[in-house]
């Protein structure tokens, strides 16, 4: 027959492992807890992260094209001026030719004058 000190310590034992299970259960589901917000975090964390990608790579996008069209406008100014410039220098160099021709004539007509006199 037990004693009444061997009741006492078997009946502490049970409540004992009865804790143990308790805090046990309680750990396991506070770890499912916390792995279930921990997903959905990183569900959240990485649509946003998707969204926000999304986002600047269309803003990047834009941009790209903002400058792209400023950029062509630019270059064509600049193709503008460079054929004003080619033109004037035709022009130029149109002008030169009828000078020398216009020196030459005159060089020609001062040295038959000076042959007649």
């Amino acid at each position: 027959m037990a004693t009444l000190g061997w009741r006492v310590l078997e009946r502490m034992r049970i409540e004992n492992l009865a804790a143990h299970e308790t805090i046990g259960r309680s750990i396991a589901k506070l770890r499912d807890d916390l792995t279930g917000d921990m997903a959905k975090l990183r569900d959240d964390f990485t649509g946003d992260m998707a969204s926000l990608r999304a986002d600047l790579g269309k803003d990047i996008t834009d941009l790209g094209d903002r400058l792209g069209g400023e950029i062509a406008t630019g270059r064509a100014g600049l193709v503008g001026v460079r054929e004003a410039i080619a033109e004037l220098r035709g022009e130029l160099k149109g002008v030169n030719r009828s000078l020398r021709a216009l020196q030459e004539d005159f060089r020609a007509h001062v040295f038959r004058g000076s042959a007649h006199a």
